[in-house]
């Protein structure tokens, strides 16, 4: 499995037509296909099965990635399915075609790529000319691209995968945050500015934990909730 390198996502990725690039690089296309395959999980609207999947883009990948790279793909309406809640009524759930599952797939796996060189402790801290700002306003330029994507899906059967990606994302943000403050007196001065009484952070911002052990904090994640973050303009998956 061959990944693209983060000094590569980082300086590269200067426009939507070079992100989209990446996402239909080979490697990635063909990590995405072994994903939703073994994923599974039931055929949308247009009852095509996870076993499917290769056959049709064996005959249609050309055209769907020239769809793709014209920006004229049009996701399929998802399926809608009611599951039966314990207390009673039902939850609604809806279920994306194959296709439209693995075009996700592909687009989440060059996410997680573009995100983790923005949060490594190596990659804009220690960097002549970069700062954790850089890197701040570089992820805000991907809001635009990725929003359409993640209101199609938010409804989804892919609701615990949005799930799982924002809760990483928000304690990488954490971490940044944590690592911006620097000592202990600020951390603890900007936590009291954040609402957290002076007991609880006097013994949170004079901790010696690892920036990612302290962005799992109680009071951290208090003090720097999804608002936090998004009153600063960032897109969060799930919202």
């Amino acid at each position: 499995m061959e990944l693209f390198p983060a000094s590569q996502i980082a300086e590269r990725l200067g426009n939507n037509d070079r992100l989209m690039e990446m996402i239909l690089e080979r490697n990635n296309i063909i990590r995405a296909w072994k994903q939703v395959c073994a994923n599974k999980g039931a055929p949308g609207v247009d009852g095509m099965k996870t076993s499917q999947l290769g056959n049709y883009l064996a005959k249609y990948w050309p055209e769907i990635e020239q769809d793709l790279l014209n920006c004229k793909h049009k996701p399929l309406p998802v399926k809608r399915n009611e599951i039966p809640k314990p207390d009673g009524g039902v939850r609604l759930l809806g279920i994306p075609t194959v296709l439209d599952r693995f075009i996700q797939q592909a687009i989440a796996q060059i996410l997680e790529q573009v995100w983790e060189p923005f949060f490594s402790e190596y990659s804009y801290g220690f960097r002549p000319g970069k700062s954790a700002h850089d890197a701040v306003v570089q992820g805000k330029e991907l809001n635009q691209y990725f929003r359409g994507w993640w209101n199609y899906f938010r409804l989804t059967e892919a609701q615990s995968f949005l799930k799982g990606l924002k809760i990483w994302i928000m304690r990488r943000l954490r971490s940044l945050v944590w690592k911006q403050w620097k000592n202990p007196k600020t951390r603890v001065r900007n936590l009291e500015k954040l609402g957290i009484a002076h007991h609880d952070a006097m013994l949170c911002g004079n901790a010696r934990k690892k920036y990612r052990h302290m962005s799992k904090i109680k009071w951290v994640a208090i003090a720097m909730p999804e608002k936090y973050f998004i009153e600063k303009g960032l897109y969060l998956p799930g919202n």
